[in-house]
């Protein structure tokens, strides 16, 4: 047989090896590549996470990127409604700036020249007087002896009486009211008494709590918190800020003709005066209207500042005198007009002050001086005064070297235009010169406007017109409340004619 040689087993030996030596490189390359592919995957697993935190706060930056463009636009809305609201106030100074009245001091007046509070030397002092009855008595007793502290002591009999006026702190009462029932002899029915008319069915609160936050509310301009608080701190009684209204309300439903009185008193006067102030309503701008005189006081609001307003108050067929100011709607109502020197020479000041020029003072002076000539002749009733009013007025609206100035030629036009209504006061001495009452009356509802900022309804604005009108027409007449309360309420449920502000008969008798 053929036998393999030493070479030949060698080389065999030396094929295993290699071949061995082969697998041993393939499985540590096996291994190798497997820590390669998890290395891989893990560092595959790294970038996903730094991936998606990238992604992440991208998203976090892009976020915010936008929070801050949008809080930048709001920022520069809001700036830019601010501008345009310092532009309005600005336009609003330059035509309504004031001097400062002469009832003002200086602030750098010398202390040597300011006088002293109280009256001057010579004159006799001046204080409370004594109030007279005293209603009741408190002895003022004494213990011991302040000198040397013994109590060993007896009345003298003598004695003096210090007067101090105190205020007797107001509470809530619970009244009730006893009805009975009866037998009728005659029916033989069974009849139960009635409560105090005024109340009406199911009452909750009196006459008077109603009178006091009436008082409170549209006398004291106090808001309806303050109310509340008010009668829950001195008075012990609680009530909500929503019941609190429910009650004016209904209470202004129930006394509706009494406004309504008031308005027909207005179309019946010679002379109206009137005026109107912005107030908001469910935010929206509205208008408080204002007619009346030394007697009454009428207060209506719309969401219109035209002429249809004026009509609506005192009717187009109204045959008495309007004091206003130089608003449009009312010479588009075709009324007779008297209008108010206080606003045109306001309106004169205010261009010499923002814009003083030659032209400016020198038309303020005369406009000044033409006022004073115009008191005059309608003082002296003569016809050559008169007739120089009207000359001098003549003279300052045609005066060409003037009128250069854009605002002095405004107001030569105004004055032209309205020449006789601005003089029609002079024809009579009972005529005034000036709308300051429609102006002085707009006044509390001013101050309320501050308190309260905006009415939050229609029916809320009807009844703020209503109780506005109603209280100060009382004030103005000096009539108390309460028993007008009393009276109008109990003939609104007894189904009678209610009573009259103004103290008059109804035809009817009643």
């Amino acid at each position: 047989m053929f036998s393999l040689g030493p070479g030949k087993r060698r080389l065999e030996q030396q094929l295993a090896q290699r071949d061995q030596r082969i697998a041993e490189l393939e499985q540590r390359l096996r291994e190798q590549a497997a820590k390669r592919d998890q290395r891989i995957a893990e560092l595959e697993q790294q970038l996903r996470e730094q991936a998606t935190k990238r992604d992440q706060r991208i998203a976090e930056l892009e976020q915010q990127l936008r929070e801050q463009a949008t809080k930048r636009d709001q920022r520069i809305a809001e700036l830019e409604q601010q501008a345009q609201q310092l532009l309005r106030e600005l336009e609003e100074w330059r035509r309504g700036h004031r001097r400062r009245g002469k009832r003002y001091p200086a602030r750098n007046k010398p202390a040597s020249e300011k006088k002293r509070p109280g009256r001057g030397l010579g004159h006799p002092g001046a204080g409370r007087p004594l109030p007279r009855p005293i209603d009741r008595y408190h002895d003022c007793s004494l213990e011991q002896c302040p000198n040397c502290k013994s109590k060993d002591l007896h009345p003298t009999g003598h004695q003096s009486v210090t007067r101090v006026e105190e205020v007797v702190p107001a509470r809530r009462e619970v009244i009730g009211y006893r009805q009975h029932e009866y037998e009728c002899g005659s029916c033989h029915q069974q009849p139960w008494s009635s409560l105090p008319p005024e109340l009406g069915p199911s009452p909750k609160l009196g006459i008077r709590a109603l009178e006091l936050a009436l008082s409170l509310r549209y006398e004291y301009r106090l808001s309806l918190g303050q109310i509340c608080r008010y009668l829950k701190q001195h008075v012990g009684l609680e009530i909500s800020k929503g019941g609190l209204w429910q009650m004016l309300q209904r209470a202004a439903q129930r006394t509706a003709k009494g406004r309504q009185e008031i308005l027909e008193v207005a179309r019946s006067r010679a002379l109206v005066h009137m005026d109107e102030t912005g107030l908001r309503v469910d935010g929206a701008p509205w208008w408080l209207w204002f007619a009346g005189d030394v007697t009454f006081s009428y207060f209506h609001l719309d969401p219109s500042r035209g002429h249809e307003v004026v009509w609506l108050l005192l009717g187009k067929d109204f045959a008495g005198l309007v004091v206003c100011d130089f608003m449009g709607a009312y010479t588009a109502a075709g009324l007779d007009l008297l209008r108010c020197w206080a606003h045109l020479m306001r309106e004169a000041e205010r261009v010499a002050d923002v814009l003083p020029s030659a032209q400016t003072t020198e038309f303020y002076r005369r406009l000044q001086e033409v006022y004073k000539q115009a008191l005059l002749a309608q003082h002296t009733q003569l016809l050559e005064d008169r007739y120089a009013v009207w000359r001098e007025l003549g003279r300052l609206v045609s005066d060409e070297p003037l009128g250069g100035h854009a605002d002095v030629a405004r107001l030569q036009g105004r004055i032209d235009r309205h020449v006789d209504e601005l003089l029609r006061f002079v024809e009579l001495r009972t005529l005034p010169g000036t709308n300051n009452l429609a102006e002085q009356d707009l006044r509390p509802a001013v101050q309320m406007r501050h308190v309260m900022f905006c009415l939050r309804s229609p029916s809320g604005a009807d009844t703020f017109s209503h109780w506005m009108s109603i209280t100060q027409t009382l004030r103005k007449l000096e009539r108390p409340l309460l028993p007008y309360l009393r009276e109008s309420l109990a003939a609104h449920f007894l189904g009678s004619a209610p009573p009259s502000l103004f103290g008059r008969e109804r035809p009817d008798g009643n």
